[in-house]
């Protein structure tokens, strides 16, 4: 299996336990702190590509993004 797709499969996984009761990832202040990171280097990723697509692309970019969003990360065990 190569990386890409083991990444892929973790963050799969993952993905559910982030998400909240709307079926959102993460909370409201959690999302917040990604917003301008997802936007900035995740815009290739098309919309309802799920939040799997998002967070891989997040994972790839992580020596780039915010210091607040690479906490949220962390918390989630994801990095």
């Amino acid at each position: 299996m190569s990386k890409a797709a083991l990444l892929m499969l973790v963050l799969t996984m993952l993905a559910p336990g982030l998400a909240s009761a709307e079926g959102e990832p993460g909370t409201p202040q959690e999302r917040a702190a990604c917003r301008a990171d997802v936007r900035k280097f995740c815009q290739a990723v098309k919309p309802g590509s799920g939040n799997a697509a998002f967070l891989t692309c997040l994972v790839e970019r992580r020596n780039d993004i915010s210091p607040a969003c690479l906490t949220v990360l962390q918390n989630h065990n994801i990095l």
